[in-house]
């Protein structure tokens, strides 16, 4: 089975990430946060494990016999089995040996060659035994040996099971404390994507830990900031990071491009506003609560560009940063960046014509009305979007005989000749108000050229 995570790869310093503990009652104490380095025997834990598989077995012995068949008979004594296998190899871990991993690869094997399914908890013991089987960081042969094992563990997982994401945490953490850095980071990232492809799940607190982690150990700044995109900007990717998140990973980028000597560009800056709008229209009916975090990170990330000195905001950020307000549901301040490129003349087309969509999104004309009279009196000349955009305003809020008067007249006089986009923009919003024969009466009479490219659909609809 070929595998993308063990092609040649670097390495990075880990957060610490959520591993599975020995103990279930010990580990569900313990902060989610905290790795857990070796596994301890505690008081009566055998006891407690003989406990578990006899109450599994009871359960099952229990069952009405006539409702089991073959497969289910096998595949709970299979899981039974995998369950002992599991136990064993933990108690081999804990009680140590050199190597330590020995003996419980040992019985590892012998499992798999009995028929027994390997489960994540038969590798997960021995995969942190190998990666950690000296108190310095993990040997090339160390880390080669446990990858290997990982691989082999791919290869025998039962169809529909998933590999859990501690065992990647720990191969995670394992490749960023390497020496070799340029070796192992690679590698690391290949794991990354093999999470993806397997689609197994990562809360925001683990994406959050996992991104900084590869970002500290990335072998230049350009690899550390290509990190979150894989991470969290990918399209395929489930990946999503929170409010806390999202402040920590860009903190980190900005220490990282400060130890370089680089300053955040204003790229770096879009980069992230833009994911903010992704994730703020895939919001747009979560929780009150859960927006309003979403909120706080779009004024934090304003606020860095506030007291940030190395950047000078060029009019791409802020047009992104209109963009994602209004993704985000908070016209008003969208408004308020508009008014500041308007009274330091920093605009472009593109800046027109979101804050024209943004009055048309809440049906404001009158104010987008007023935008476009100073525009007229500093000389700006709107082009074809921006034309669509207040056709579009004024249309939206159901004013469709001063969006005919714009369509069929005001643009052919300011020089502007319409389209047939521009004449189904009107069209549309006709029908919904229910003066499409008006509306197409009127586009044949003054645009006939228009007219005559409109699909026959918009041409012939006899409806009102």
């Amino acid at each position: 089975m070929a595998l993308s995570p063990f092609g040649p790869s670097p390495a990075y310093e880990l957060l610490p990430l959520p591993i599975l503990g020995y103990d279930a009652a010990t580990a569900s104490k313990e902060s989610p946060m905290r790795p857990s380095t070796t596994f301890r025997p505690l008081p009566g834990a055998s006891s407690r494990a003989l406990l578990s598989v006899l109450s599994t077995s009871l359960d099952y012995l229990t069952r009405t016999p006539s409702s089991q068949s073959e497969d289910s008979d096998s595949d709970a004594d299979t899981a039974l089995e995998a369950e002992v296998h599991a136990h064993s190899i933990s108690r081999a871990i804990v009680e140590g040996g050199e190597p330590r991993a020995a003996r419980a690869l040992v019985l590892y094997e012998e499992a798999i060659s009995s028929g027994v399914r390997p489960t994540n908890e038969m590798v997960l013991p021995i995969l942190k035994a190998l990666c950690s089987a000296t108190p310095r960081e993990p040997t090339d042969k160390d880390i080669t040996s446990a990858l290997d094992f990982f691989r082999r563990f791919l290869d025998n997982l039962g169809p529909g099971k998933l590999p859990a994401i501690e065992l990647y945490n720990v191969l995670l953490r394992a490749l960023t404390s390497a020496q070799n850095i340029t070796k192992y980071h690679p590698i690391a990232t290949s794991l990354v994507e093999d999470i993806q492809r397997r689609n197994i799940p990562m809360d925001a607190r683990t994406t959050t830990s996992t991104v900084i982690m590869l970002m500290h150990r990335a072998p230049t700044f350009g690899a550390a900031y290509s990190v979150y995109g894989l991470l969290c900007r990918s399209a395929k990717s489930k990946f999503e990071l929170d409010e806390e998140g999202y402040m920590a990973v860009l903190s980190a980028l900005c220490r990282l491009a400060e130890n370089e000597g680089h300053t955040i560009s204003c790229k770096a800056y879009i980069f992230f506003l833009e994911q903010l709008g992704v994730a703020a229209m895939k919001l747009q009916n979560a929780k009150l609560q859960t927006r309003v975090q979403l909120v706080g990170v779009i004024k934090a990330i304003c606020q860095f560009i506030a007291v940030d000195p190395s950047i000078q905001p060029d009019v791409t950020l802020w047009n992104q940063l209109m963009v994602t307000w209004s993704r985000a549901g908070c016209p008003q301040d969208t408004f308020q960046v508009w008014e500041r490129l308007l009274v330091s003349r920093q605009y472009n087309h593109a800046s027109v014509s979101i804050i024209l969509d943004e009055c048309a999104s809440v049906e404001a004309v009158p104010v987008a009305a007023d935008i476009l009279a100073k525009l007229r009196l500093s000389g700006f000349r709107l082009n074809l979007d921006n034309w669509k955009s207040w056709l579009e305003c004024l249309c939206r809020a159901g004013k469709i005989d001063e969006g005919l008067r714009v369509l069929c007249l005001e643009m052919t006089a300011k020089g502007m000749q319409p389209d047939v986009e521009t004449a189904e923009i009107v069209l549309k919003f006709a029908q919904r108000y229910k003066q499409s024969v008006k509306a197409r009466r009127q586009i044949s009479r003054f645009l006939p050229h228009v007219w005559q490219q409109l699909p026959i659909s918009s041409r012939t609809d006899t409806r009102p």
